[in-house]
């Protein structure tokens, strides 16, 4: 019998909007649509929302390696 290899849990985050989805290794956070989180990507680290959840990606459609969410921030204009 093989291993069993853990899933990772994968999230679909956009950086600005129109732009591509890029997707981001969740790890142990709990994510949903329209979270606020940053992500590190080749330019450096950037804010971005969900807009897909971990339940709803297909692993198949993903390309390794990826990047984690670095976690939760609030979102753009919560400040007082």
């Amino acid at each position: 019998m093989e291993p069993m290899i853990p899933r990772r849990r994968i999230v679909g985050v956009r950086l600005q909007q129109g732009d591509p989805v890029c997707y981001f290794d969740a790890g142990s956070l709990s994510l949903k649509v329209g979270d606020w989180v940053t992500v590190e990507i080749e330019g450096g680290v950037r804010r971005g929302w969900t807009v897909i959840e971990p339940s709803q990606v297909i692993h198949a459609d993903v390309r390794s390696p990826l990047s984690p969410v670095l976690g939760l921030v609030e979102p753009e204009g919560s400040r007082g």
